[in-house]
């Protein structure tokens, strides 16, 4: 009961914080991505994300790229540290297309992609096509040691709406879990 009471206040906080949200362009925190007892340095400088160990920098996002915020935890609960990035970036795929498809679209959408430290290299572990809703705001909620949850607030491409979701790792994906619908938070409880 704690827990519910605990998420319900953390997706109210959120909620209500979103009214006053404005993008920065600028975040740093430290934290031991890889687990060697080195905090390495996660940050965004106008809009470019870069990872530092020992003061120097072992990664930075594609020019290309808007980075506008980032988490870092365990997102699929395998053990191991994680930092999602939500980015924006023309083109729905990246350079590797879906046999289906012929051509990228030049759509300019958020994604989130997730990387991984290991042997002191960032490396992408998943990334998504371009989201239908882009990412406003999120934070990760652990439960307990198994059950990561993504606490997201979306926007819209088109229109001033938000939404509040949950997503859950499911094998090789997100999933949203549960979302606002009609200004009211509609929880699917297991």
């Amino acid at each position: 009961m704690k827990n519910k009471i605990a998420l319900i206040i953390l997706l109210t906080i959120i909620f209500i914080s979103a009214i006053f949200f404005i993008k920065k362009d600028y975040k740093d925190i430290f934290f031991d991505l890889d687990n060697d007892k080195i905090k390495e340095e996660i940050k965004i400088k106008n809009h470019i994300a870069f990872v530092l160990k020992n003061k120097k920098i072992i990664w930075k996002s594609d020019n290309n790229y808007i980075v506008d915020d980032f988490i870092v935890g365990d997102l699929n609960n395998d053990g191991n540290i994680k930092v999602a990035f939500s980015v924006w970036k023309h083109g729905n795929y990246g350079d590797d297309l879906p046999f289906w498809i012929k051509e990228n679209d030049n759509f300019f959408g958020n994604h989130l992609f997730v990387y991984q430290l290991i042997d002191n290299n960032l490396k992408m572990t998943w990334g998504s096509s371009t989201l239908d809703r882009p990412i406003i705001n999120f934070k990760i909620k652990n439960e307990n040691k198994n059950d990561t949850k993504l606490i997201i607030l979306e926007g819209d491409y088109n229109t001033n709406k938000k939404y509040l979701s949950i997503w859950h790792w499911n094998e090789w994906l997100f999933y949203k879990d549960s979302e606002v619908k009609s200004n009211y938070i509609k929880f699917i409880l297991y």
